[in-house]
């Protein structure tokens, strides 16, 4: 079974297209959703509540966690093989469900797979992974649309929460690399992102990217953190 687990931050009319699309495409029988409502607006949490409260699973937060944290807290509830991190600013438009786990058992020496991220003008979004420069393998993938064996989420200590907001992904694959396993993508499975809907300042955006991004160097390049 797959768990999906999104993160909900007074983004009600992102979340509930995101939601219909998943139970359009996907398998009810084969997947659980939590969503971990990070210190919304109550009537924006009680738009998502009316539509989908008998279906999903709802965490509320008093305050706002952070991206890292709150995927914790649904992954620590989530009773799936694997675990399925979605943004609340997606569209799913294909069973990425049975296509993943046809992967997964195929290949178990694949730890991460993800979709390929298109935008809404039907372009592949920029930078929504990387490659190894050495040996051209992926290095990381986007956290907007992210699966990985729960077993080897656990193993490797989770989402790190130290990151707030950006680079927490690329933080998860490196561990995820060390510890043997390799990244997917599936581009034969899209997933639409819409990009941005959390309503959160340009300028702390900015803060977050440049405070995260030094974290990263710190833990990985200069190991002293």
């Amino acid at each position: 079974m797959f768990s999906i687990i999104i993160i909900n931050y007074n983004t009600a009319e992102l979340t509930c297209s995101c939601l219909e699309s998943i139970f359009n495409f996907c398998s009810a029988t084969e997947l659980e959703i939590i969503l971990v409502d990070n210190n919304s607006k109550i009537e924006d949490l009680n738009i998502i509540k009316n539509k989908f409260g008998s279906k999903i699973t709802i965490i509320s937060n008093n305050k706002n966690l952070g991206f890292a944290k709150a995927n914790n807290q649904g992954a620590k509830v989530a009773k799936g093989e694997f675990i399925f991190f979605l943004n609340s600013d997606t569209l799913v438009s294909s069973d990425v469900l049975a296509q993943s786990k046809n992967v997964f058992n195929l290949q178990p020496e694949i730890g991460i797979i993800a979709p390929r991220l298109i935008l809404k003008n039907k372009e592949e979004q920029p930078y929504s992974y990387g490659l190894d420069k050495k040996s051209g393998a992926i290095s990381w993938v986007s956290g907007a649309a992210l699966i990985i064996r729960k077993n080897l989420f656990e193993k490797i200590g989770e989402w790190d929460e130290r990151f707030f907001m950006y680079f927490e992904d690329v933080d998860l694959c490196r561990r995820v690399i060390n510890g043997g396993s390799i990244i997917e993508r599936l581009t034969s499975n899209e997933i639409t992102h819409l990009v941005g809907g959390s309503p959160v300042p340009y300028y702390r955006r900015k803060l977050f990217y440049y405070r995260s991004k030094i974290l990263f160097i710190f833990k990985h390049y200069l190991k002293i953190i």
